[in-house]
């Protein structure tokens, strides 16, 4: 079992933050740099603000992936833009 650096209710500005080995709680980040390493870092009721997402991740089987997109994808989709001009990208499933 892991032991988590908690962080809660802080804003972080133009920094690069590595997710492993905290959790952050309510905290807001702007313009900085997330490094996400495998799944140890816990992001929770967090806002994320013109924001770079750094994925460091080995996916060893597809429940591995299934539970990264489970966990990371709805904090990426919701903490990126939304433009008109933006291209769709389209995925092939197997």
């Amino acid at each position: 079992m892991s032991v988590l650096l908690r962080r809660e209710n802080l804003t972080y500005r133009d920094q690069l933050v590595y997710t492993a080995g905290h959790a952050f709680v309510n905290c807001t980040f702007e313009g900085c740099t997330i490094v996400v390493r495998e799944a140890t870092g816990v992001l929770e009721r967090c806002a994320f603000n013109s924001c770079v997402w750094h994925l460091d991740l080995m996916v060893t089987d597809r429940d591995h992936w299934a539970q990264l997109v489970n966990t990371i994808g709805p904090l990426l989709l919701g903490s990126l833009p939304t433009t008109a001009s933006a291209p769709t990208a389209r995925v092939d499933r197997a």
